[in-house]
């Protein structure tokens, strides 16, 4: 498709983007299931047809808004952790994923409306591939598991002083999530993004 030269993409891109901004608004009042693609069409004043044709079905834009705010803190992690390694990455990579989970709309929206994380969390490829990334292992190593989990439960039980959460990253997660071998580039991947 040729890019349209009023809104510099293509239309389907450009339709694409707007019915994910309007998702993303109500995850972010209402939660990641509690909303409709006739809500979705009304807030973009479009039918409900073309939200399918553009963004497909509740799954699919629900995955898409995830993905897009994912990518944004994985990119803030990857900046942070340029050029570190050892159980530094690691306790870098830790509290700057909870600080940006903490202050993004849609995150706090899960964290205050559920009791467990979604299943999508733990399940997620890409996911369990960028947390692989920044801890320097395989997906499928137990220890990725392990770090979603560390990250998830700070996130839901916050330790309330900051000087005492740092200082439990420093002795107690760094330290055991330290890969024997140096993590890769440091740069993120393109997985997911």
């Amino acid at each position: 498709m040729a890019t349209d030269w009023l809104v510099g993409q293509t239309r389907a891109s450009a339709a694409a983007q707007r019915i994910h901004r309007a998702a993303a608004t109500l995850i972010a009042r209402r939660g990641t299931d509690d909303f409709t693609i006739n809500e979705i069409a009304a807030m973009v004043h479009c039918s409900p047809a073309t939200v399918y044709r553009h963004a497909g079905g509740k799954d699919q834009i629900r995955e898409a808004v995830l993905t897009q705010m994912s990518a944004r803190i994985v990119g803030d992690v990857f900046a942070a952790i340029d050029g570190l390694s050892g159980a530094d990455r690691i306790v870098t990579a830790m509290r700057i994923g909870i600080d940006r989970i903490r202050t993004e709309p849609i995150t706090q929206r899960m964290m205050t409306t559920t009791t467990a994380p979604p299943h999508w969390v733990e399940n997620s490829s890409v996911i369990a591939a960028v947390t692989a990334e920044m801890i320097g292992c395989a997906p499928e190593d137990v220890a990725v598991k392990w770090f979603i989990r560390s990250v998830l439960a700070l996130c839901q039980w916050p330790v309330g002083d900051e000087d005492v959460e740092r200082e439990i990253l420093e002795r107690f997660v760094g330290p055991v999530l330290t890969p024997s071998s140096s993590p890769s580039t440091g740069q993120p991947s393109n997985v997911g993004v």
